[in-house]
């Protein structure tokens, strides 16, 4: 495992980036915005208490899904970028070979 996966292994590792990526951009426009907790609660469909759990890092307790919808909510538009990963040295290779990716947008 490298260091850049903090232990994990690296899908795990790549999910834990996107929700913490997306929490950040959350409690930053909560901050600029300059609303307390139960304000962003109502804005964005959520109770105070899954805001506190945002404000405070919480990362466990959030899915993709619901950060992405509490994104909309908010205004945002959440696109997704996928590109190949560099090869590893124990990386499983699918049966028939994984068609050469290049740069695809999701969303």
């Amino acid at each position: 495992m490298s260091s850049s996966t903090l232990g994990f292994p690296p899908e795990e590792a790549e999910n834990l980036k996107i929700r913490a990526h997306l929490m950040g951009e959350l409690r930053e426009s909560i901050r600029q915005c300059e609303l307390r907790q139960a304000e962003a609660a109502e804005l964005l469909g959520v109770t105070q208490p899954r805001i506190s759990d945002l404000t405070r890092g919480k990362i466990e307790r959030f899915r993709i899904d619901a950060l992405v919808s509490m994104l909309a909510m908010a205004g945002a538009q959440v696109t997704i970028h996928v590109e190949p990963a560099p090869p590893r040295a124990a990386q499983p290779k699918l049966i028939g070979g994984f068609p050469p990716m290049g740069n695809r947008r999701i969303l």
